[in-house]
């Protein structure tokens, strides 16, 4: 199990307080602590997760910065590290309660599950008139609050030219990666996995590929443009 180490600087009550001190409680859940003697940073605990039916898949329980690569949060708050030969890949950081989404290519060259707009989970009720609706889950709801705001930027920059704010739509997309894998956004960008070839077509793939043609062809129709002039 290629999974990536987090070291949080710092003496906590509790692995719990430590994540949350960190911004990480998204992923705290089956952690696993170990100490040593060596850190990146002062005094703080070692974290990893491992797949305990196969022992032998694990990283190793110890810092070693010559055989590993260790960066620090922009915040200063945690470090993620990773070994050489044991890069993080999708299979080590999926989460068990992940949903259905398209997979796609990202910066490491690995293809990624990405939630997808036309795929949350959802439930069916009746109508007064006796007709089925869909209704997405209480649980899922931010997800598709965010998916409705990437819709409308990309939305409003074909209909209306206005401009397309890149950065925070990569960072939606590293919002994205955390539906179904064991990661926050800065995560992401630490993995290298948000890059300037691949982020627009994560991006495109939670918004339904269907539905953003379906768009291009209603503003093809009305004459509109789908870029900006030069």
């Amino acid at each position: 199990m290629n999974s990536y180490y987090v070291y949080i600087p710092g003496k906590f009550s509790s692995p719990k307080d430590a994540f949350a001190h960190a911004g990480l409680s998204s992923i705290f859940v089956n952690a696993s602590g170990f100490d040593s003697h060596r850190t990146p940073e002062g005094e703080g605990k070692f974290y990893v997760w491992t797949d305990p039916t196969n022992p032998a898949r694990n990283v190793p329980f110890h810092y070693e910065p010559e055989t590993q690569t260790w960066e620090k949060s922009a915040d200063g708050k945690y470090w993620v590290g990773w070994c050489h030969d044991r890069i993080p890949d999708p299979v080590s950081l999926e989460r068990p309660d992940g949903i259905a989404g398209r997979s796609v290519t990202l910066g490491d060259g690995n293809a990624w599950r990405m939630p997808c707009i036309s795929e949350l989970p959802v439930s069916f009720r009746l109508t007064p008139d006796g007709k089925e609706g869909a209704h997405v889950k209480p649980a899922w709801k931010n997800i598709e609050a965010r998916m409705l705001w990437a819709w409308k930027a990309l939305s409003d920059n074909w209909k209306n030219e206005l401009p397309f704010d890149e950065p925070e739509c990569r960072k939606y997309v590293a919002e994205m990666l955390c539906v179904n894998y064991r990661m926050v956004p800065e995560i992401a960008y630490i993995l290298g996995l948000i890059d300037s070839q691949t982020w627009m077509a994560a991006f495109g793939v939670t918004l339904d590929r269907e539905r953003l043609q379906q768009l291009q062809r209603e503003i093809l129709s009305r004459g509109e443009s789908l870029t900006p002039e030069p």
